[in-house]
């Protein structure tokens, strides 16, 4: 089976409901973060910014999971530098 589990960021959801959805292997999940990976804060970028911008934040969202999950943290932040046990 595969979980979606409350949106990370503005939509409130928190690693730890992640967690204890997660299938022994880590997966089993699918974390909503659309808003928090695609809302540029500058809306005059070009094209070509803009897909570099949506893959630097796809890649931090994955190494954010990844830290915040192997640690057992509790909760992250939306822009995806912070974390909290």
């Amino acid at each position: 089976s595969v979980f979606l589990a409350p949106g990370l960021g503005p939509q409130g959801g928190n690693l730890e409901d992640v967690i204890a959805l997660q299938r022994p292997d880590g997966r089993g999940v699918v974390v909503p973060m659309s808003r928090g990976i695609t809302m540029p804060n500058d809306l005059n970028i070009s094209l070509n910014e803009y897909s570099e911008l949506i893959s630097s934040r796809v890649h931090q969202a994955q190494q954010a999971l990844k830290i915040a999950t192997a640690n057992n943290l509790k909760k992250i932040d939306p822009n995806f530098d912070r974390f909290e046990p």
